[in-house]
């Protein structure tokens, strides 16, 4: 079933490979069969155009790129919808609707730029946090060149550009942190394990982290999984989000698939998605299919709620430590007392290096027995 469109978003730093990739992901998808729509930088047109930063208060500015962001993706929304193409669709942006966080001064919080900015009763687009997160599918962050491959930094193919390497590095650290809470956020290096690699390999990384986005040839997910002996947030040294969220498993169709409802809740705004899985017996993951839903086909799915289950509702901590992303699940509810750390992987061969201020009790990877799935067993 063809549910429309699917949206990603390419962000980082400056000088990350954001153009080169593009190109490069167009060829691979079409050889994919899917047809691939990229919409331009917003703030680059508006400087290209005249519109510097310098003339405009920082928040100003930033709500001028964002209305003309959000009518670039609502348009690309209906252009890739309403083809004659029967081919599968995804839209790439360049940055999205939260990378303005990171171009405005230090202390405006992210509470503070969804009340200042997004929800202003004349000039915002009427979108929350959580809304904005729900409308991508993904978020693949490049690197910039200054923070590990510095000879290849340079300005010259963006004229609407003029950091310095420590201005790159600083806005690279901070884009990430404007994510912070979405549910599949991929950091796309310029070193792996302390090595450098290729412009070619870092491409290739980031094509596979699109590819496991998409299914091709079906979503594969696969993760690492830790049972904490405790966990405080205030011992997490790096910035993070924390997210609400509620999962209902629904009466299966199809006895080996696996269907659930989840309604992620942050700072009072709620986004809804719907999931299926079963086991790959290829690879040794599960195939994972998921897209958001809205709310009327929540309510209408939960009527679908498995009997025998109950729902689960945890607190989730978003951080990301040494470019990979961590996710802790405080249980609530009945579960009161469990915490989980994850990480979730496209490649079984990827290591994952838990922070040290994590207190790991148990490696639960690819363990049944501490499955949310059988959490909810009544």
């Amino acid at each position: 079933m063809n549910h429309g469109p699917t949206m990603i978003c390419l962000t980082g730093g400056p000088c990350a490979g954001k153009t080169s990739f593009e190109a490069y992901i167009k060829e691979e998808l079409m050889k994919a069969g899917i047809l691939a729509f990229f919409i331009p930088e917003s703030a680059t047109l508006l400087i290209q155009a005249g519109a510097h930063p310098a003339l405009y208060e920082s928040i100003e500015f930033q709500k001028q790129i964002i209305g003309m962001q959000k009518q670039h993706e609502d348009f690309f929304l209906s252009l890739a919808d309403t083809t004659l193409s029967h081919l599968r669709k995804v839209i790439f942006c360049d940055r999205g609707l939260l990378d303005g966080v990171a171009y405005l001064p230090g202390e405006v919080s992210l509470i503070n730029f969804q009340d200042q900015v997004l929800l202003h009763p004349v000039s915002g687009i009427g979108l929350g946090v959580e809304q904005i997160r729900s409308r991508y599918a993904g978020i693949i962050h490049l690197v910039t060149a200054a923070n590990g491959a510095e000879e290849f930094y340079t300005l010259s193919n963006n004229s609407a550009r003029s950091e310095t390497v420590d201005h790159a590095r600083m806005l690279d650290e901070r884009t990430k942190q404007c994510w912070l809470g979405h549910s599949h956020i991929s950091v796309i290096p310029n070193t792996v394990q302390g090595k450098p690699i290729s412009f070619d390999q870092k491409m290739r990384l980031a094509r596979d982290k699109v590819f496991a986005l998409l299914g091709i040839p079906v979503p594969i997910e696969i993760e690492d999984k830790f049972l904490l002996d405790g966990f405080d947030p205030a011992e997490i040294p790096v910035p993070y989000q924390k997210v609400q969220i509620e999962q209902t498993y629904l009466d299966p169709a199809v006895a080996h698939i696996e269907e659930r409802v989840r309604m992620r809740t942050w700072e009072g705004f709620s986004s809804y998605y719907y999931t299926s899985k079963e086991p790959d017996l290829r690879t040794g993951g599960r195939l994972e299919i998921e897209r958001i839903i809205n709310h009327k086909e929540y309510l209408q799915l939960l009527k679908r709620f498995d009997p025998t289950r109950i729902p689960i509702v945890k607190d989730r901590y978003c951080f990301l430590y040494a470019d990979q992303y961590f996710e802790v699940d405080v249980m609530q509810g009945i579960h009161a007392g469990r915490v989980y750390l994850e990480r979730e992987k496209t490649d079984k061969n990827e290591s994952t290096v838990v922070p040290d201020f994590i207190r790991v009790k148990q490696d639960v990877t690819g363990d049944p027995n501490h499955s949310m799935a059988f959490l909810a067993r009544k």
